[in-house]
């Protein structure tokens, strides 16, 4: 018979327009028919083989003995019946089990509550003597300032304080032209976005980074209030890369306890006193995100010397902040909160109406 085919795919010759060279190939019908007949062939041979394998297993099945059925054991199940009320109630295996499983866990977690509220217990006494150490220190410090500054005065002198140790600074600018020089120094200060705060120890690598970055940022020298405000209201911890609020004292004392810090206390004295521990202490802490001060920036393309918003503010960055704190929580401002194992304890001030 005879076999067409096209370049244009069609195999039919009726179909096929002749869009290219059509050729035509004879193949004779005795070599279709030997392909028939070896195909049937094989399959005879494949079909013989077949029947072989399936009487061999019937024949080993007539020599071996017969074996005497077993009788089946009962499966281990759970009483389903439960009493209630004077009568059986049938309950589903599933159940029970989840139910054992349950107070598996409650009796657990209980356990690990009674244990943890013992250690908060016996830690409780030295984060209060701590607190109590550091406020002690605090206040014999503004005692020495005052006394040196009327002994000065007295003296016919006058009295220069030493100069602070840890400056803020606060992101006033967005992305929006932005040189990579300027770029690279904000990220190298954590100051990614807009309204964020971060500390930073004054040297005179950092005097120079701040010189170049100084019309996108405003900083200060912050207090101990400001400083304590910040991390008691908008404080997060760096844990694996993750952004964790500052809730309890066992975070603390699980990453910083090589620097012998184990409480907020001791991470506020760290950063106030600028300490040997300072960078371990700062980079425990997640960059502040602060919300806009409560009547907006000045303009921030002037400085602030000339009633701007950029540049140096010194201690003036203590009423910007408390302004950008104004939308969370003010048990801070009181100075009668103390951390106690995730807990504070506010002395609410008593409001005479007279």
């Amino acid at each position: 018979f005879f076999f067409f085919q096209a370049e244009d795919g069609i195999r039919d010759f009726c179909l096929s327009r002749g869009l290219g060279d059509v050729y035509k190939r004879q193949v004779s019908t005795q070599s279709t028919w030997g392909f028939i007949k070896i195909t049937g062939a094989f399959k005879l041979i494949l079909k013989k083989k077949k029947q072989k394998m399936s009487k061999k297993p019937a024949q080993a099945q007539k020599a071996q003995p017969a074996q005497k059925a077993q009788p089946a054991q009962p499966a281990q199940t759970v009483n389903q019946f439960v009493e209630s009320e004077g009568r059986k109630i049938w309950v589903p295996e599933n159940i029970i089990r989840q139910r054992e499983r349950n107070q598996t866990y409650a009796t657990k977690l209980q356990e690990l509550r009674t244990r943890r509220r013992q250690d908060i217990q016996k830690k409780r006494q030295e984060w209060l003597k701590r607190a109590e150490a550091y406020h002690k220190e605090y206040q014999q410090a503004e005692r020495d300032l005052i006394d040196n500054k009327r002994k000065a005065r007295a003296e016919g002198g006058f009295y220069v304080p030493a100069q602070p140790k840890v400056a803020l600074l606060i992101r006033i600018k967005g992305i929006n032209h932005v040189d990579p020089r300027t770029k690279r120094i904000l990220r190298l200060f954590r100051l990614r976005q807009l309204h964020n705060a971060a500390f930073v120890k004054i040297n005179k690598a950092t005097t120079n980074m701040i010189q170049k970055i100084l019309p996108f940022v405003t900083l200060g020298y912050p207090n101990r209030k400001t400083i304590q405000q910040l991390i008691y209201k908008r404080g997060y911890v760096k844990i694996n890369g993750q952004r964790i609020p500052l809730t309890d004292n066992k975070l603390i004392e699980e990453h910083l306890t090589k620097q012998n810090i184990i409480c907020v206390e001791d991470l506020v004295h760290e950063i106030v006193t600028c300490g040997p521990n300072f960078k371990q202490a700062n980079n425990f802490l997640w960059p502040f995100k602060l919300s806009s001060p409560r009547q907006g920036w000045e303009k921030k393309r002037h400085p602030y010397q000339n009633g701007g918003a950029f540049g140096n503010r010194e201690d003036q960055i203590n009423e910007l902040v408390r302004s950008c704190l104004l939308y969370t929580s003010d048990a801070a401002d009181d100075l009668l909160c103390v951390d106690l194992g995730g807990r504070r304890i506010i002395k609410k001030k008593k409001i005479s109406l007279d």
